[in-house]
């Protein structure tokens, strides 16, 4: 097996190794204290780069980029806890106790709402399979239809069954 010796010029102290190895790679920068500049850098700029063409789009309504945004804070996030040796921060049982309340709270009105809507969803698939027209699924679309009623799409469906086209 033949081996070959690569030359990479970074443009950050951007390194992949621990400068132990006694082959030809050596990287010295590794064994500094790293500060994580660019990867804040980057993440702050990447999440800039995005809230500006949200201003210009609806670009959060792609569930990619809401993704990417979420990922971006929490890479920029988690940087903040290990900048500096003085800056631990410890969650102290008050604190620790009203983000958890926070956390119950959004649960508590997250769940019942995701519940009604698979209610809803399972209600208008089996609509779906049925035959336009049958009975079965124009009380199917009502059931749909009473568990959410500012679903205008379901008002509409149910409008053309009833009508009968």
């Amino acid at each position: 097996m033949e081996s070959k010796a690569y030359v990479l010029h970074a443009l950050s102290p951007l390194h992949a190794g621990t400068g132990h190895a006694a082959d030809v790679i050596d990287l010295p920068i590794a064994r500094m204290k790293a500060t994580g500049i660019p990867i804040v850098l980057g993440s702050a700029s990447a999440l800039a780069a995005l809230l500006v063409h949200s201003f210009l789009d609806f670009n959060m309504h792609i569930p990619s980029n809401a993704f990417l945004a979420v990922t971006l804070l929490a890479v920029i996030s988690s940087h903040l806890r290990f900048a500096t040796e003085r800056y631990w921060f410890t969650a102290r049982w008050p604190l620790a106790l009203s983000g958890t309340l926070i956390l119950v709270a959004i649960l508590a009105w997250m769940v019942p709402r995701a519940i009604v809507r698979t209610q809803e969803v399972v209600l208008l698939c089996k609509a779906d399979r049925l035959p336009d027209g049958a009975a079965q699924k124009i009380a199917l679309l009502k059931q749909a239809f009473a568990l959410q009623p500012k679903n205008f799409e379901t008002a509409y469906a149910i409008g053309e069954q009833l009508r009968g086209d």
